[in-house]
């Protein structure tokens, strides 16, 4: 058994950065350059590679042989990088953010290798990287590419520290679940249908259009921004459904029932507080303390508010309809409030001019050890696909 520990350096900028783009995004963007690779094997030194090199050495460096295990802080990026943007397969990928949460480090901590160092003991993480937006290592002084292959190499030697520091904790299924899931994003065998996918966008879109012409038509608006401003605003829109005879549905909101005990517990504690000489108003306050706290008592006391979210069961209910026009109208509120489905189906188009589609599922953030979809790296965007 050989376990390898590796980091990579990355070149970023200001719009190209894993703040704005997904990590399948960033990796297959044609911007995409690795400047440093930091790669230690068992207990040997660290080695730096420089950008020119990398590909020669993921090569010679044998991750897809059975028995090489490659451990990497945010496998997801690493490892698409090594498989994607130099086509050398990964035999046993292994995140030491799903090792965090398996052994409950996450719990007590962030998932980042600076919180982890930090709890473990394991080391201080530098910040040189803040300095490298916008330039290519080729950019650097002497003295500051030194700092980088510094950097680098420390965020190698921590890394090998926190997995030495985990992995006695580690289960054999757990190891093996985190390298399956692993696989499914930077090992990617998804083939997504675009000509389907451009297909189903127009039908969306032309569907889209048609059903805003007809209800602007039909509330006679003079604009399809005003007509836009109505369906997005609760009151509005239930004023339109009303007027066509449809019914508002309603749904206690928990919030708005807090803030509004809240609001009567301050002023039962401002009236208690009141004093005054006035017989009537003294009266008045009396009477008012007694219906606040009769109010205060009364469990069913609950705030209302329209049932109008894409997701309540009685909107649905509207979006199904006999009546055509309360159906479109529930559905061009769905549709402009949250177009779920234009946006989903432009995020699979997209991928699909990239590439294949990784599975971007989390193990183990969820303490019940169940899936969890998305990204959730601090400070990286999601993928937008949920699976």
């Amino acid at each position: 058994m050989t376990c390898i520990y590796l980091d990579f350096e990355t070149f970023y900028d200001k719009d190209y950065t894993l703040k704005k783009l997904s990590t399948e995004a960033y990796v297959r963007d044609p911007r995409f350059e690795a400047q440093l690779l930091g790669v230690a094997i068992d207990d040997g030194p660290v080695m730096m590679v420089p950008g020119p090199q990398i590909a020669e050495a993921l090569r010679l460096l044998n991750l897809n042989s059975p028995g090489t295990f490659t451990f990497i802080q945010n496998a997801k990026f690493d490892g698409f990088i090594i498989t994607q943007h130099y086509n050398v397969p990964l035999a046993n990928p292994l995140c030491t953010r799903a090792m965090s949460r398996w052994t409950g480090l996450s719990r007590l901590t962030r998932e980042s290798l600076e919180a982890q160092c930090e709890f473990l003991g394991t080391g201080k993480k530098g910040g040189f990287i803040a300095s490298m937006m916008g330039r290519r290592a080729s950019d650097l002084s002497p003295e500051e590419y030194q700092d980088y292959v510094n950097y680098c190499t420390q965020d190698v030697v921590q890394l090998r520290a926190n997995v030495k520091a985990m992995l006695p904790c580690m289960s054999t299924e757990s190891l093996e679940f985190i390298i399956m899931t692993t696989r499914m994003y930077t090992n990617p065998v998804l083939q997504l249908d675009r000509p389907l996918l451009e297909d189903y966008m127009d039908r969306l879109n032309k569907a889209h259009q048609e059903s805003q012409q007809r209800l602007q038509h039909l509330f006679q608006f003079n604009s399809q921004e005003e007509f836009l401003k109505a369906l997005r605003s609760k009151k509005k829109f239930c004023d339109l459904l009303t007027s066509i005879g449809g019914v508002v549905p309603y749904k206690v909101s928990e919030k708005k029932t807090e803030t509004a005990r809240k609001k009567l517990e301050q002023e039962h504690a401002e009236l208690m507080a009141l004093q005054t000489d006035d017989s009537a108003t003294e009266m008045g306050i009396i009477q008012r303390l007694s219906q606040i706290e009769r109010e205060l008592q009364d469990e069913s006391y609950t705030v209302m508010e329209p049932a109008i979210a894409k997701k309540d069961l009685e909107f649905m209910a509207l979006m199904d309809s006999d009546n055509p026009d309360i159906a479109a109208l529930a559905t061009a509120r769905a549709e402009n409030n949250s177009s779920i489905a234009m946006s989903r189906a432009k995020t699979f188009l997209d991928i699909s001019k990239r590439g294949s589609l990784p599975v971007p599922l989390e193990p183990y953030l969820a303490w019940t050890g169940r899936y969890t979809g998305g990204s959730h790296v601090e400070n990286v965007k999601s993928d937008g696909v949920n699976l």
